[in-house]
């Protein structure tokens, strides 16, 4: 299911502040799942670079064919340029499905609480001035 907006999430932070995003979601009761997330995010990234890896040979291949060649070495680069063009329609699909199971998931992690801001209850809390209106 796509999600109805997407959030501003640095993923990239996620992934470098592993431990402090796992204690928060512990401290705030979550159910997110911190691990998906960042399974999600690394292929993501891994899409991300076969699919311009893919289109630069693809363009690499198509700037072959625009020289003069035989017949059999333009059918060789055709026929690899038509196995480059399938595998790219194949992971541009994974590209367009990813941020999407990328963002639902994540946006079940829960800001990251203030140092300042004590855990648990109400029963853990501490009144630091008094104020009395009359």
């Amino acid at each position: 299911m796509k999600p109805q907006w997407k959030a501003a999430i640095d993923f990239k932070w996620i992934r470098d502040n592993k431990e402090s995003v796992a204690v928060n979601i512990k401290n705030r009761n979550s159910n997110a799942n911190l691990e998906v997330v960042l399974e999600l995010y690394e292929k993501l990234l891994n899409v991300q670079k076969e699919v311009k890896k893919l289109r630069a040979e693809r363009n690499a291949v198509a700037n072959k064919m625009k020289g003069k060649l035989e017949l059999s070495e333009r059918q060789k680069l055709f026929e690899e340029g038509k196995n480059l063009k399938e595998e790219l329609v194949t992971l541009e699909e994974d590209l367009l499905k990813l941020p999407d199971e990328l963002q639902q998931e994540a946006q079940s992690i829960p800001k990251m609480t203030h140092l300042d801001v004590p855990l648990g209850g109400e029963d853990s809390s501490t009144v630091r001035k008094m104020v009395i209106l009359i």
